[in-house]
């Protein structure tokens, strides 16, 4: 039994090494190369992440606060969420990846207060769909996974 148990832990410490390995640069961020590639493309009307060359506003963003950041909380996370999610919107793979890149800093919810919009190695969980036509729309596409990461929607490019 205990060789049983001892296999079953070394087997998830290596995964989430590779896991680490895997969403880690040398500078520390996540996975730093773009998703965007001739296979998928983010669905249309979603926030671009840093990695994919977007710039978005403070209004799409996360507060810095609530960026999620800590690598070993958002593994962790993903492995809580991720058959849900698949099952949940039918995707051909769901993936740790980078966040946003950016979040915001300020004062929350008080009008005309200053506020940054700050650079940050965050988290998000990458969903690729199989067709556009099954991609979210409107609210649907800012989303975050019952963990707390936030959502990213991808699929095949429009014909033509």
């Amino acid at each position: 039994m205990t060789r049983v148990r001892r296999r079953g832990l070394t087997g998830t410490l290596a995964l989430l090494v590779l896991l680490g390995v895997a969403c880690s640069d040398d500078n520390g961020g996540n996975a730093a190369s773009p998703t965007t590639n001739d296979q998928t493309v983010p669905c249309p009307d979603s926030v671009m992440r840093r990695v994919d060359g977007g710039d978005p506003g403070a209004d799409a963003l996360p507060n810095a606060e609530e960026a999620i950041t800590d690598h070993v909380g958002a593994v962790e996370a993903f492995e809580r969420d991720r058959d849900g999610l698949r099952d949940a919107y039918g995707a051909t793979s769901v993936d740790l990846g980078d966040g946003f890149g950016r979040a915001w800093t300020g004062a929350k919810g008080q009008e005309g207060v200053d506020y940054n919009v700050v650079d940050v190695d965050d988290f998000g969980i990458l969903v690729t769909l199989p067709t556009r036509l099954a991609c979210p729309f409107g609210n649907g596409l800012y989303v975050r996974s019952e963990s707390g990461l936030p959502l990213f929607f991808f699929a095949p490019p429009q014909p033509g």
